[in-house]
């Protein structure tokens, strides 16, 4: 669900106790404060947001004294839908932090508003916060009924022109340009098809850069080598590279050793870190086998003198990461950067992918172009794994190539 908006009308949701009109105590001033908020401030804050040009209803859920999941529902709904959300705290009510919790989790940034006298938790004392009293509610101070609803429009108006832009990726349109050289996409999905990816492989001239943690997935894609004239030819993405390091292409391909299986979201992987690893070695033999088939091509070339058809040496390299955590996966050439952002300790991905163009000239160093701040984040990472590499592929040899 998306955010709702009906005749230019924006909403407020508000998250509060509600009290019992015939109770006593606690629940009747719950239910008195709840009421004299509705009949004193909130309308006058209303009246101001339309005076400045934001026209909002403020509104909360209502309860009942039974559980109801069609209650539960529609007390979600109004949060997910509301343009901003504040949160009533007078006491430590169990159900209002769980509606707040729910706000958070809806990429809400709620406003809090208090009870004079009550200390907020100290995970909460940083967020927005205004207070209110027995003045405010009763409605006998007029000054200072004004004084709160002008602060608490202003928040509101604040947190709307911000929910324009701080939405999830989910609730984007399908693509979002951003300033430069850049589009922003939901899904990878959603920038690129198999057709499309493909023809960034085919349409590089001089680099290619594919790193992921494992580098094995990626290959099970049904890539598609398409040339003019003849019929496209469905392929896996290790037959695409060694096709293009052919041509003179410098390929990379960049994934973890198996030491770096470490950290919580690898060991999420079915069968355990010790299957994770297994897979690791596998993708490393896998990815080798290929870097041999170049190399003993651009040999036999050499050995018959046919300078024409060869290849340039480290024309296709096996990075392995030691002791480094890879915050995306890349697709990258000398054109540009396909980036799918990678949390570090999060056992999900972020669904996100940017598309960056690579940038003409000189780049700013304090303003650098996204593109750049990729290559320069894999510059670091192989050449500072280059050496062990090597090692370990001329080991690979020595061993006899094991499969």
């Amino acid at each position: 669900m998306g955010r709702v908006r009906c005749a230019g009308m924006y909403k407020c949701f508000v998250i509060c106790p509600f009290g019992e009109e015939d109770g006593a105590g606690e629940k009747l001033r719950l239910f008195n404060e709840r009421s004299g908020l509705r009949k004193h401030v909130f309308p006058r804050v209303e009246a101001i947001c339309r005076e400045r040009g934001f026209p909002i209803e403020i509104a909360d859920g209502e309860r009942t004294a039974t559980p109801d999941p069609a209650v539960r529902a529609a007390t979600q709904r109004g949060i997910d839908e509301a343009d901003a959300v504040i949160v009533l705290l007078t006491e430590d009510n169990p159900n209002v932090y769980v509606e707040f919790g729910w706000a958070v989790g809806m990429w809400h940034h709620p406003i809090i508003l208090y009870r004079k006298g009550y200390k907020l938790p100290i995970d909460i004392v940083d967020l927005l916060h205004l207070e209110y009293g027995d003045s405010h509610v009763s409605g006998a101070n007029k000054d200072a009924i004004l004084a709160l609803a002008d602060r608490l429009a202003k928040a509101l108006v604040e947190k709307i022109v911000k929910s324009k832009t701080d939405v999830p990726f989910g609730h984007w349109p399908q693509t979002t340009l951003a300033r430069g050289r850049v589009k922003v996409y939901n899904r990878f999905s959603k920038a690129f098809t198999r057709l499309e990816w493909s023809e960034v492989f085919r349409s590089a001239t001089s680099e290619i850069i594919v790193a992921s943690t494992g580098m094995s997935k990626v290959n099970a894609q049904g890539f598609i080598w398409a040339e003019p004239g003849r019929p496209p030819v469905e392929m896996g993405l290790a037959q695409m590279l060694l096709l293009k390091a052919h041509e003179g292409v410098k390929v990379t391909v960049v994934f973890y050793h198996e030491s770096n299986v470490t950290d919580g979201h690898l060991k999420q992987w079915d069968g355990g870190v010790e299957e994770r690893q297994n897979r690791i070695r596998s993708s490393f033999r896998f990815w080798s086998t290929f870097r041999l088939a170049y190399e003993n091509e651009r040999q036999a070339a050499e050995s018959k003198g046919d300078h024409s058809t060869s290849k340039p040496g480290g024309g296709f390299q096996v990075i392995q990461l030691y002791g480094r955590h890879l915050p995306f996966r890349v697709t990258l050439t000398e054109q540009q950067a396909i980036v799918t952002i990678r949390f570090y300790t999060e056992v999900y991905n972020s669904g996100l992918c940017i598309v960056a163009k690579a940038a003409d000239g000189l780049p700013d160093p304090d303003n650098m172009p996204v593109y750049n701040q990729v290559r320069r984040e894999l510059d670091f990472l192989i050449n500072e794994s280059k050496e062990r590499s090597e090692e370990n592929y001329r080991n690979w040899l020595a061993a006899g190539r094991p499969r």
